[in-house]
């Protein structure tokens, strides 16, 4: 499975970068434009079908490179990360009031930069 790295951390960053602009694009349309589209059936398939993509992805890059959550430090950090970036984003979409939907997205906003930020910074050797 080494020799299709490439290929997978490739799936990874472009499921990553489609989940955080399916979370803002969703988002958006639903706080500002009040766009019903944002809450349909057919965007949640579509979230969750990229973020299980993501998550396949990890799981399999972890083990070609023998990395784990709880084991390793920069993995923990992004698993947890992770789960906020996820449970915020679910506020974003689905709370009731429409301050809380922004300030949730901010916070996802920030959980996913961050999970960037710590996955470079483990790439750079400064985060081990």
């Amino acid at each position: 499975m080494e020799e299709y790295y490439l290929e997978i951390r490739s799936i990874h960053l472009a499921a990553a970068t489609l989940s955080g602009l399916l979370l803002v694009s969703r988002s958006v349309a639903l706080n500002a434009f009040g766009g019903a589209w944002a809450r349909a059936s057919w965007a949640r398939m579509l979230a969750l079908g990229v973020n299980a993509i993501l998550l396949l992805a990890a799981a399999a890059l972890t083990t070609i490179i023998g990395q784990y959550p709880l084991a390793n430090a920069w993995l923990t950090v992004k698993a947890l990360l992770l789960l906020a970036y996820l449970l915020l984003g679910r506020t974003a979409l689905e709370a009731r009031s429409v301050r809380l939907r922004w300030a949730a997205l901010a916070g996802a906003l920030i959980a996913f930069v961050t999970i960037i930020w710590v996955a470079n910074a483990h790439r750079l050797g400064l985060f081990e």
